[in-house]
């Protein structure tokens, strides 16, 4: 029984052989046609790769060792991993190396639930249940009272972004933080009249309402190049998963001002360690505490 022919019985011989031609041409076309696709793209990113700007490609090196690092510190402290996004476009090498020059090191912080708040009515303290976290080795005390506006339901929660945090440390033998980049700025502030001049570059001396300022903002803000919005008093969960992850603060004599999570009553503040370990409490009218900075990006 002869083959079946897959010619087109109505058309000549020579009408045949043209639509053999195309049809093999066509075949061919599209088996070459990926590997011609590929071999462009190849060509495309070996072009690109050659003609990048070395400072970007440095800048990309940089920020993929940084988020690297990170990865492996927040699964050291949480036991788990965690993932971390790109660092935000407006950080820049050149950026990232002023800030670091002015005490300042970019952390990325995940969105975390790391304990629970107990209002107990018929004791005089408030008390904090805190997860199991490996890496969490000093955990916070708290010394606030009932009589006190509690602490908020959000208070042990953590909020996911990239933050500059401020590592500077505080000298008991000079009463002042070292190299203090914002001290010419609070020597003008107390000359203005904005703050209560007490002892011209010192942070001490300096209450909430005052860093709540417009104009002490705006000075803060200029000096680290950064939106007014962005910068502000860290939490104390900030602080503290910060200072156990990366272990800044060494003296943890001093009390500083912290925000309280999400919004807070000018009224009514947050005091806490250095290293935010320890002897946290709420205050309204204690005036000589420090201070120091983040940026939330």
């Amino acid at each position: 029984m002869p083959k079946p022919s897959l010619e087109n019985p109505f058309l000549d011989q020579v009408d045949r052989d043209s639509d053999k031609e195309r049809f093999f041409a066509k075949v061919l076309k599209n088996n070459r046609e990926p590997a011609i696709k590929k071999r462009s793209e190849d060509w495309v990113d070996a072009d690109t790769e050659l003609n990048a700007d070395p400072k970007i490609l440095e800048e990309e090196k940089i920020f993929s060792e940084i988020i690297a690092l990170e990865s492996q510190a927040l699964r050291a402290f949480f036991g788990k991993e965690i993932p971390v996004p790109s660092i935000p476009q407006e950080i820049t090498v050149e950026r990232l190396k002023k800030w670091r020059e002015q005490g300042f090191e970019l952390h990325y912080l995940p969105e975390a639930d790391l304990g629970r708040v107990n209002h107990q009515l018929n004791e005089s303290e408030t008390t904090l249940e805190f997860k199991d976290t490996p890496g969490w080795k000093k955990k916070l005390v708290y010394w606030g009272k009932n009589s006190t506006p509690p602490l908020p339901s959000n208070f042990l929660k953590l909020r996911a972004g990239w933050v500059l945090i401020e590592t500077r440390q505080y000298s008991e033998a000079i009463n002042a933080y070292e190299n203090d980049v914002f001290g010419p700025a609070i020597k003008r502030l107390r000359m203005r009249g904005v703050v209560l001049n007490f002892s011209e570059e010192t942070r001490k001396w300096f209450s909430y309402k005052d860093l709540k300022k417009p104009a002490v903002q705006l000075a803060f803000a200029e000096i680290l190049g950064v939106d007014v919005e962005q910068i502000r008093l860290p939490e104390q969960m900030e602080v503290n998963v910060l200072g156990n992850i990366h272990a800044y603060w060494k003296n943890p004599g001093l009390l500083e001002w912290r925000d309280l999570t999400g919004s807070y009553d000018q009224n009514y503040s947050i005091a806490g360690s250095i290293g935010g370990f320890a002897l946290m409490r709420t205050d309204t009218s204690d005036e000589g505490l420090g201070f120091r900075l983040m940026v939330r990006f």
